[in-house]
């Protein structure tokens, strides 16, 4: 059966990932890591979710790690819990000796997995507390156990689910794509699922790796300082108190589009230190943040795929906007405590609308006193000049006509483009002298709407008739968001 995730509920996993991500984070409450003191014979506890380290951020299509085996921070694998999103207190693991999913101790290595690259796109998935066990359904049901390593059967794809839960992967096996991991029945498995199945979601919850170097010393700053773009070069090129920073600072890329952003960091940064990227959005002119989008998103960087940050804002009053994004990145320090660095960024945002203007309908229904000719006119939105569509009213009061010319339309249209409200009237016989001028009325932005329902006189006789039309506005989202 499909789960329809409540909007209380939805936003409730979204708001504990974010409290779970921010941890490391000095700008909020700090707590320490998930992955001290190991007890794999400890029973699993009842309860709610273990908060471990964030969910990443996630691709569109099946990810390919870098090349070269097993996922590596300067030879260190990075660590992950792999976390249902129906049943966010169920992480799969082998503390029972068989692989399953239920709730864990805050130190099991039997629910820890590390990845590693098969083929490109394909990943192996390897548990931390017994090394040489992999998912795997050779047999048929889904195992951890001992693999060779050309099975296909051992080996996965992580295809990103679409907002709004953006840092959420579906896992699905190479040899038979159909079988993907879920708890649809009660117990983990590998089987067929259905697209809307929280229960085949999961989300990469990044446990931090050991330090394998030890940064570079910083220069003494305040606890939070403004990366400077280095001089002579092409672009924002930062350069940061630690190589780390620097890279990360650099690799940075955003996009946007109508009210929706997105900031992606990209996989393959070598990394002495688990980096946390912490943005938080702060539109002007905006009453309140929608469904797609949090004051803050907080993320460790995942050198295996990337960071992705997305962001959509409700339409609102549908004005422009400035956003301001504080981007704060943090890292360790060698005796304690952690180091924070700031990558200010600004963008111009505008929304877009899609906007389709009807056929119209004329029906006539106090008859013209001189002529039965009928003339129609009117100033589409991008025009200065009015169109015309004439007819003959011979049949009375019960003509009636379709004037197909009328439909316009246009897709991604902002305020930019200065195009007007359609403008519309008729007049009987001759040309008139009582011609109206086109709308100074900006079509965007604006709702949808339709004519006026009530009867129309022709601007030069006593006639009457109503001339009915819709004009439809889509407010546009992109990068997968679908903010309200």
């Amino acid at each position: 059966m499909e789960h329809a995730m409540p909007k209380n509920g939805s936003n409730g996993l979204r708001v504990f990932l974010i409290v779970t991500l921010s941890v490391a984070v000095p700008l909020f409450s700090s707590s320490a890591s998930l992955a001290e003191d190991p007890r794999p014979g400890e029973p699993p506890p009842g309860g709610p979710p273990v908060e471990g380290a964030p969910s990443t951020g996630l691709p569109s299509e099946p990810v390919s790690p870098a090349e070269g085996g097993e996922v590596q921070e300067r030879g260190v694998p990075q660590v992950f819990r792999l976390q249902n999103l129906w049943k966010p207190y169920e992480y799969v693991n082998i503390e029972s000796g068989a692989v399953s999913a239920g709730p864990i101790g805050p130190g099991w290595l039997s629910a820890q997995w590390t990845l590693e690259q098969a083929s490109p796109g394909h990943l192996r998935i390897r548990n931390v507390w017994k090394p040489d066990q992999y998912l795997n359904i050779e047999g048929g049901a889904l195992v951890a156990s001992p693999t060779q390593p050309g099975w296909l059967s051992a080996q996965w794809t992580l295809t990103g689910v679409a907002p709004p839960n953006v840092l959420v992967y579906r896992i699905c096996n190479v040899w038979k794509p159909d079988q993907c991991l879920n708890v649809e029945s009660g117990t983990l498995a590998a089987g067929a699922i259905q697209p809307g199945w929280l229960s085949a979601q999961w989300t990469l919850a990044v446990l931090a790796a050991p330090v394998v170097a030890a940064p570079p010393a910083p220069p003494r700053a305040p606890p939070v300082a403004t990366l400077t773009p280095s001089p002579g070069t092409r672009g924002p090129r930062y350069t940061g108190p630690t190589q780390d920073f620097t890279a990360v600072a650099n690799a940075i890329r955003y996009d946007h589009k109508s009210l929706s952003t997105v900031v992606t960091v990209p996989p393959g940064l070598a990394l002495t230190q688990p980096v946390t990227i912490s943005i938080g959005y702060f539109p002007s002119g905006v009453m309140g943040y929608g469904q797609d989008c949090h004051q803050r998103l907080t993320q460790t960087y995942v050198a295996l795929i990337g960071n992705q940050f997305l962001c959509g804002l409700p339409e609102g009053d549908g004005q422009p906007r400035r956003m301001h994004l504080d981007i704060t990145l943090s890292e360790p320090k060698p005796g304690g405590g952690q180091y924070n660095y700031n990558v200010p960024l600004d963008m111009m945002l505008a929304p877009l609308y899609d906007v389709s203007i009807s056929p119209l309908t004329f029906q006539l229904f106090v008859g013209c006193a001189l002529t039965n000719e009928i003339h129609v006119r009117w100033y589409p939105p991008d025009s200065a000049s009015y169109r015309s569509f004439d007819f003959n009213t011979s049949g009375g009061l019960s003509a009636k006509r379709q004037i197909g010319q009328f439909a316009w339309s246009r897709s991604e249209t902002s305020a930019a483009d200065n195009l007007h409200k359609v403008v519309v009237w008729y007049e009987q016989g001759g040309p008139s002298t009582n011609v109206p001028g086109p709308s100074s009325e900006n079509l965007i932005p604006g709702k949808t709407y339709g004519s006026n329902p009530g009867l129309m006189r022709a601007v030069n006789d006593d006639c009457q008739a109503t001339l009915d039309y819709t004009v439809r506005y889509t407010f546009r989202h992109f990068f997968g968001t679908n903010s309200q």
